[in-house]
């Protein structure tokens, strides 16, 4: 819930939170309704939270009761069956165990948010929470990174084209080594509207690995033009293989010393192109949509210093980009970033893989600068 100016998400912990007592949970407990004949919500949840729950079906009833007194209807949630059967096979250390530590951590809230409400975020505003209490220095960052409204990645200096790799791995993994980890950074997502669903896109995978990130759902806008958001220090406490619906869930590789503190994960919105009109040529190529993309590319890999910047065929599936010229204005971007490229594809993309290669082999045996790369591209454009 954001306030009525739109900077400020109001958690359940706010007095301003509010809501009807649909269920009358606090009849018996006094609290004042206002003239709305609403209550603080947190009154409600907290009522909620501290009755018994033995198993997986009152939990169920308690989470509906939740939905019901916020929305009226327990929505797109309602179905609480996977849940129940994940549940069971958890028991009875769920109950006596898990649950019990969940319950703590709620109602602890208003200790890390007196105020109640997160700052939704701005131009280059960041939101640090402090994560892990146990670890010194433990913080999760949330950068919306703004560029100029004349911000433009490629000027006249010549830049050298950085160092590039086209990786084809067996499947998709949130393991480090596919995260940029230990010094480099990720790009996790091509959509405007930050938003984790169920379809297990790269996005919902990366954000279902790691929950640190959830809060960016709450506080960030639809990325503007020249805006991309930046995550940093979120641990991926699951290593998730595949996409969609072959996606597994397995545990990361606790053999491997890794340093979360140092993951940069890259959410930058690429352009819809499978709604363009194709008739007159590859959308990809007309000059305004290669200059937006390599500035928004430019943008986030310039947001830090990384040894190299992971990517899969970023923009291109479900929105419709050419792989080959989204790789090459990756690539353009990544030199102007003074970075390394790795693009990462699984084994579904051999064929793409070959030819990206070989493209890869004639650029460098022609072409010297990012300058160069673009113009060719712009060449291409205006032959049709």
């Amino acid at each position: 819930m954001t306030t009525s100016d739109a900077v400020q998400y109001l958690l359940p912990c706010s007095a301003s939170f509010k809501c009807l007592d649909r269920f009358s949970i606090l009849d018996d407990l006094g609290e004042p309704e206002d003239v709305d004949g609403q209550v603080p919500f947190w009154y409600i949840f907290t009522t909620l939270l501290r009755s018994s729950v033995q198993t997986p079906t009152q939990l169920a009833e308690l989470l509906d009761t939740i939905a019901v007194t916020l929305r009226e209807s327990p929505g797109p949630a309602g179905d609480y069956q996977l849940l129940k059967f994940f549940i069971s096979g958890l028991q009875p250390a769920f109950f006596d165990t898990y649950w019990p530590l969940i319950v703590q951590l709620a109602l602890e809230l208003p200790q890390h948010f007196p105020s109640g409400s997160l700052q939704v975020l701005g131009a280059e505003e960041a939101l640090l929470l402090a994560s892990k209490e146990w670890v010194d220095d433990w913080y999760i960052t949330y950068t919306l990174v703004t560029a100029g409204p004349h911000h433009t990645a490629l000027g006249s200096s010549p830049v050298p084209l950085s160092p590039i790799e086209i990786e084809i791995v067996e499947s998709y993994q949130t393991c480090p080594v596919q995260l940029g980890l230990p010094s480099g950074a990720a790009v996790v997502s091509a959509n405007r509207y930050i938003g984790f669903g169920q379809s297990a896109t790269q996005e919902e995978v990366h954000a279902g690995s790691s929950p640190e990130t959830c809060p960016a759902v709450l506080i960030t806008p639809p990325l503007g033009k020249n805006q991309v958001l930046v995550i940093r220090g979120a641990e991926a406490v699951l290593n998730i293989t595949g996409q969609r619906r072959e996606i597994k869930a397995i545990a990361q590789d606790v053999g491997v010393s890794v340093d979360w503190r140092q993951r940069t994960m890259l959410f930058m919105d690429a352009l819809e192109l499978d709604i363009e009109d194709d008739e007159d040529g590859l959308p990809d190529l007309t000059p305004e949509n290669l200059t937006r993309e390599v500035d928004k590319a430019a943008i986030a890999f310039s947001s830090g210093v990384y040894e190299v910047v992971c990517s899969p065929l970023w923009g291109c599936g479900a929105f419709g980009g050419d792989p080959f010229v989204k790789v090459a204005l990756l690539w353009c971007a990544a030199s102007v970033a003074h970075t390394s490229l790795k693009i990462i594809c699984d084994s579904g993309l051999q064929e793409i893989v070959s030819s990206l290669n070989i493209l890869v082999a004639a650029v460098r045996r022609r072409l010297e600068t990012a300058q160069d790369l673009i113009e060719l591209l712009r060449t291409t454009s205006a032959a049709g």
